[in-house]
């Protein structure tokens, strides 16, 4: 039942412009950090293909900032407890940029 809620509460960032979706293992999260009102993190293992290694959490509209808040909140709480990641399924849109549409732990 954790696992569904932290799924479902991070399954809301999504990309519109997407080419393709991609579904990874997971990893320890190394960095946290924003950039503008994009928040990004990244993990130890299977980032080969993201621009620069790391994985967006964008607002698509208002009500999705306090969402992204929440999923920032709770890679923050992973990173500092040391939990691994267990799965993040991403888009990967032309410029090779990944934003995120689950994050399981």
């Amino acid at each position: 039942m954790k696992k569904i809620g932290l799924c479902g509460l991070l399954a809301v960032c999504l990309s519109s412009t997407a080419l393709a979706d991609v579904s990874i293992g997971g990893g320890n999260v190394l960095r946290i950090g924003s950039q503008g009102d994009v928040a990004y993190f990244g993990l130890d293992a299977g980032m080969g293909t993201c621009a620069f290694g790391i994985i967006y959490i964008d607002s698509v509209t208002s009500s999705d900032v306090a969402a992204r808040n929440r999923a920032v909140a709770l890679l923050t709480a992973a990173y500092l407890a040391g939990r691994r990641v267990s799965r993040v399924d991403y888009a990967q849109t032309s410029d090779g940029s990944c934003h995120a549409k689950l994050v399981e732990f």
